[in-house]
């Protein structure tokens, strides 16, 4: 009686221990590991597990914040470079209307209605008004400086009237006087003579 009891015994410790085994396995892994899963099995579960977790709330919080700046960084990029497109638009269509005073200036035969001024009509900015000043130069005969005085009549409060100045130079042989002409000429040449004969010494 005795031996059969030792011979089960015997017989029932080998199968004990895989249990005892398994159970405490599966205790660690929160009920993961499987029946004869080694320990580096039962780690890789656990860690598996850990890394399945979401975010924390601070760490969502942080990310909009980031979307937040950024957004704000590009609308306002956006509306700098709409801001320069309608501002490059204006000083465009301001160059095409002083390019239509200029023309008319330089339309005029004579130096009496350049100097008499004149009006012309633009799309954007009204009624152009401009008045010249023409002074002959001193050093080069038959050009002249022409400072024009340009007043834009305006639209409303969109298009306000704006008063401009531009100088130009035009050469014009039938502007000037024979006697002037002659003694600018004659001027000229009497520098050159000087400088040539300062080179001579």
């Amino acid at each position: 009686m005795d031996a059969r009891r030792q011979f089960s015994a015997g017989r029932a410790r080998p199968l004990a221990e895989p249990r005892r085994r398994w159970a405490r396995a599966r205790g660690s892994a929160g009920g993961l590991a499987l029946p004869g899963a080694s320990e580096s099995a039962v780690a890789f579960v656990s860690v598996r597990r850990g890394a399945r977790r979401g975010f924390t709330l601070i760490e969502v919080l942080l990310a909009l914040a980031l979307f937040s700046i950024a957004g704000l960084v590009l609308a306002a990029a956006y509306v700098n470079v709409l801001n320069n497109l309608e501002k490059v638009k204006v000083d465009q269509a301001l160059e095409d209307e002083l390019a239509l005073v200029r023309a008319q200036v330089l339309l005029q035969p004579e130096l009496e209605e350049v100097e008499a001024g004149g009006d012309v009509p633009t799309v954007n900015y009204g009624a152009a008004r401009w008045s010249a000043i023409v002074t002959p130069s001193e050093r080069i005969a038959d050009l002249f400086r022409v400072d024009l005085e340009i007043e834009l009549e305006g639209q409303g409060e969109l298009v306000p009237p704006r008063t401009l100045t531009q100088t130009l130079w035009l050469l014009r042989p039938d502007w000037s006087e024979p006697a002037d002409r002659d003694n600018i000429r004659a001027q000229r040449r009497k520098e050159i003579e000087e400088a040539k004969r300062s080179r001579a010494l």
